[in-house]
């Protein structure tokens, strides 16, 4: 991925999540993973990142409840979640559907 541009790593990142696949980040340099897609490791800010595809699993290590909507037309209440995926990456998401359930959102960190 050295050399490659933000726009066009969020472009294959975008088309991979639409297919139902999540794809992290993994440095070359010193291992570390990030969910967040960078043109440069936020360890040790190597270039020498490569995607690599998450597995899925990964536990749920805090979430906090929103009851007041941050921008108009969002639903609450919703909970932000941060876990930590196997692969070691700590995205964030949000979860919609009320205390009952709900659906997991996008990531949105690492």
């Amino acid at each position: 991925m050295a050399g490659r541009s933000e726009a066009d790593l969020l472009a294959e990142w975008e088309e991979a999540a639409g297919s139902g696949r999540l794809l992290l980040q993994r440095c070359e340099a010193c291992a570390g993973v990030q969910a967040y897609v960078r043109t440069v490791c936020a360890s040790c800010q190597s270039s020498a990142v490569r995607f690599l595809e998450a597995t899925g699993q990964g536990a749920i290590e805090s979430f906090t409840w929103v009851y007041r909507a941050a921008f108009e037309g969002v639903s609450v209440p919703y909970a932000v979640a941060r876990g930590r995926l196997v692969e070691g990456a700590l995205p964030l998401s949000g979860v919609w559907g009320g205390r009952e359930g709900g659906s997991a959102g996008a990531l949105t960190g690492g």
